[in-house]
């Protein structure tokens, strides 16, 4: 295929040789992404935050009227997470890097919901994603207030 992308180029096709490689990167991408990690579909991830919402879900009564908080896991960009994850979780970050088919990643952590406000808890879940694929692949995880396994089945992703 990169001869194709050449030969456009060289026809004067530019755009089209541009659409065709970001194609090939893309899967390229894929196909590194699918074969070294386990993977989280939207589906999975709402299926969790519907679970999870029932699970932790209070409801209760102030002066005010109706009160509710429940639990949901929320997703940060790496870029703006501002603890320090463990040390094994940095050289599995290194690791997933250094396969070049990520584009970002994205810190999951579990965040409490009320009807005022949010707050975060710790203990988060690294996710790779790559631009134009609605899975993110799991990285690693730190501590124990929500798993991947928690995610996932055992026979999932």
């Amino acid at each position: 295929m990169e001869t194709t992308v050449a030969e456009l180029r060289e026809l004067g096709l530019e755009t089209a040789a541009n659409d065709l490689e970001r194609k090939l990167e893309f899967k390229r991408k894929l196909l590194i992404a699918y074969e070294n990690f386990r993977f989280v579909s939207p589906v999975v991830i709402e299926r969790f935050q519907n679970a999870l919402k029932a699970k932790t879900l209070k409801e209760w009564s102030n002066k005010y009227g109706k009160c509710y908080s429940y639990d949901r896991l929320c997703f940060i960009d790496i870029k703006n997470y501002k603890d320090l994850p463990p040390q094994n979780v940095l050289e599995s970050m290194r690791k997933a890097k250094a396969l070049n088919c990520f584009d970002g990643f994205d810190v999951a952590k579990l965040e409490t919901v009320t009807h005022e406000a949010t707050a975060p808890k710790p203990d988060p879940i690294i996710f790779g994603k790559i631009n134009g694929c609605a899975d993110i692949f799991f990285i690693d995880q730190w501590d124990d207030d929500v798993k991947i396994d928690d995610i996932l089945g055992k026979t999932e992703g």
